[in-house]
């Protein structure tokens, strides 16, 4: 199974969309496997400048746990702040954690009307008592389309 995004497009023939159309999408992953950051702190996962439009856009975390001791839970948002959420209502994607295993967790989409080009975060967090070698995998994404 692929970890792609299902992403739905305005062509029959399976060819991409071009950019400013509807239909358009894309992802990004986290790159080498980002740190954990401080407990119960959010971090930039992945950053992405979109254009004026309406869009969808969603986040994917996966966290590798590793040595990590007492990682109780991850939470991650689609955000217009870097390294922080949004004012409410900030919808929050969170996952619980059993010990000594990799987890992930889901933001719900978020729908932005954009009037100019903005820069859009996958923002997350762990929880933890000690992060050992814990790393958000690369496996971490950020999935858009335009919807207008």
């Amino acid at each position: 199974m692929s970890n792609k995004p299902i992403l739905f497009t305005a062509r029959t023939d399976g060819s991409a969309v071009p950019a400013g159309v509807p239909g358009e999408s894309g992802y990004l992953s986290a790159v080498s496997n980002p740190p954990v950051g401080a407990s119960a702190s959010y971090i930039n996962l992945i950053t992405k400048s979109l254009d004026p439009g309406v869009w969808a856009v969603q986040g994917l975390l996966y966290i590798n746990s590793e040595t990590s001791t007492g990682l109780t839970t991850i939470s991650g948002a689609i955000s217009l702040t870097s390294a922080a959420l949004d004012a409410p209502p900030a919808w929050v994607g969170r996952s619980y954690c059993a010990a000594g295993t990799d987890i992930t967790a889901i933001t719900p989409v978020r729908f932005l009307s954009l009037s100019s080009t903005t820069t859009v975060y996958l923002v997350a967090r762990a929880d933890y008592s000690s992060a050992g070698t814990a790393a958000w995998g690369v496996s971490s994404m950020m999935t858009w389309q335009r919807i207008g």
